[in-house]
């Protein structure tokens, strides 16, 4: 989970050390910018790691609908805080362009590295690309095939998606700042 918040003391300090000061509404609109950004760039670093296109991992301009694999909850006046949670949904093998070889289905699913092969796997022509392994007896049951989650592969960059989110969080917040003095 990638998380940024700040802490309402120091919203507060930051907010009586201007004469006017910043509004909590203000202050959220730099939070939730900063939000908007690091999730921008969670997802350009899950593509340069996965085998997946950037409209999988998430719809671009909408918040959390139901196929997302990272979720952002933004901040509210009330509570100054949002997060940026990458979801542990592992996306079907369908998404990271599985095709069907001679005794299963292969499919690319981390960048750099051949294709894993599922042996006895299949893709009906009916499903849409959807690829299936047979569970148990020949005919039913069978289970949908699926990749790495994006959580898998933002793990290791976790902390420095955090450092990019706070270095945003400073740019957004001294824009508004400028913003406020250059109206007077």
């Amino acid at each position: 989970m990638i998380s940024i918040s700040m802490d309402p003391r120091r919203v507060n300090r930051k907010i009586r050390s201007l004469q006017d000061g910043l509004k909590p509404t203000q202050v959220r609109g730099a939070l939730n910018a900063a939000l908007r950004s690091t999730r921008v760039q969670a997802r350009k670093m899950t593509t340069l790691v996965l085998n997946l296109r950037g409209a999988d991992v998430y719809k671009s301009g909408a918040r959390n609908t139901n196929g997302d694999l990272l979720l952002m909850d933004l901040a509210s006046t009330d509570n100054l805080s949002g997060q940026i949670v990458a979801s542990g949904k592992r996306p079907g093998l369908h998404k990271y362009r599985a095709r069907p070889y001679q005794k299963g289905v292969a499919a690319r699913t981390w960048k750099g590295l051949g294709p894993e092969y599922v042996h006895h796997g299949f893709i009906p022509p009916s499903k849409g690309g959807v690829a299936f392994k047979r569970v148990g007896k020949p005919r039913m049951p069978i289970r949908v095939l699926t990749g790495p989650s994006v959580a898998d592969a933002l793990d290791p960059a976790t902390k420095q998606i955090q450092d990019y989110a706070g270095d945003r969080f400073e740019v957004e917040y001294l824009r508004k700042l400028r913003g406020l003095l250059a109206r007077g």
